[in-house]
């Protein structure tokens, strides 16, 4: 098993705000699924997209799973990831977060060697769930979890061993970009489209 060769990628929600599913809405001349699979694989050799509809994507290279536990949220889609994944550690991030920091990972690849079960990154006092790393090693506490009706990543960070990466940090190697750019609606698509 690979230690950290592995992202996986959330794209089952609803997009209710959006209108349409946001996995397809396009960036330039791409859509945001195919921008972030594209900036990934720089890293990572496999690829994990968790839908609900496994037939709408026809991307190469990239394995394509449906939730092994419905209607539990992205902690249901992390927890299909992981137990498809080849890898101890997994980067996760969301279909909608087009935002992505090489030298985020390349650092966060550094700190394994501390051997947490999640590293997360702060975000102006907030522990953002995605663009973060999970052990392979968490599937059976999801488990557990989602038996108790809980389904908060949050939830799951805070009951595990869990490395910060402090906001200053965070900042200093994202170079002020803001990888926790997540576009919900149309106003935000465009916003981002228009910078």
């Amino acid at each position: 098993m690979k230690e950290f060769d592995t992202a996986i990628i959330i794209a089952g929600g609803k997009s209710t705000r959006m209108g349409f599913d946001k996995a397809f809405m396009r960036i330039g001349h791409s859509p945001c699924i195919e921008i972030i699979v594209k900036k990934l694989k720089r890293h990572f050799n496999e690829i994990i997209i968790v839908t609900d509809e496994k037939n709408k994507y026809s991307l190469m290279d990239v394995t394509i799973i449906q939730d092994k536990i419905k209607n539990a949220g992205p902690l249901g889609g992390l927890h299909a990831g992981l137990k498809e994944s080849n890898s101890t550690y997994n980067y996760l991030i969301a279909c909608d977060m087009p935002v992505i920091s090489d030298k985020l990972i390349t650092y966060m690849k550094e700190i394994l060697i501390l051997k947490p079960e999640i590293i997360a990154c702060e975000n102006k006092g907030f522990i953002e769930p995605f663009h973060a790393v999970y052990s392979k090693q968490l599937t059976s506490k999801i488990e557990e979890e989602i038996k108790k009706n809980e389904y908060s990543l949050y939830s799951l960070m805070l009951k595990s061993n869990t490395e910060i990466i402090g906001y200053n940090i965070i900042k200093k190697i994202c170079e002020n970009s803001n990888i926790f750019t997540n576009l919900n609606t149309r106003q935000e698509l465009e916003q981002f489209r228009s910078k």
